[in-house]
């Protein structure tokens, strides 16, 4: 699947969760930055142990996200 700059994913996580991304930038080949988009998702990581207070701006969310991680992309 052709990731692009700009749309929104369906993706996994190290953390063992599903989340949705923004894609903001490419860093390499097949390695993205993006940010989450869900209040929920932040919750859900908070859940998992990922570092995160849960009062954060969503843009601030960022993180890497791998072509292979990718599950599908949204409208």
């Amino acid at each position: 699947m052709k990731i692009l700059i700009g749309k929104k994913y369906l993706h996994t996580t190290f953390a063992g969760v599903n989340v949705v991304s923004k894609i903001i930038r490419k860093e390499a080949d097949d390695i993205y930055i993006g940010h989450l988009t869900r209040r929920q998702d932040v919750k859900k990581l908070k859940k998992a142990s990922v570092a995160y207070k849960g009062d954060e701006p969503l843009v601030e969310c960022e993180g890497v996200v791998y072509s292979w991680q990718v599950i599908k992309r949204l409208k």
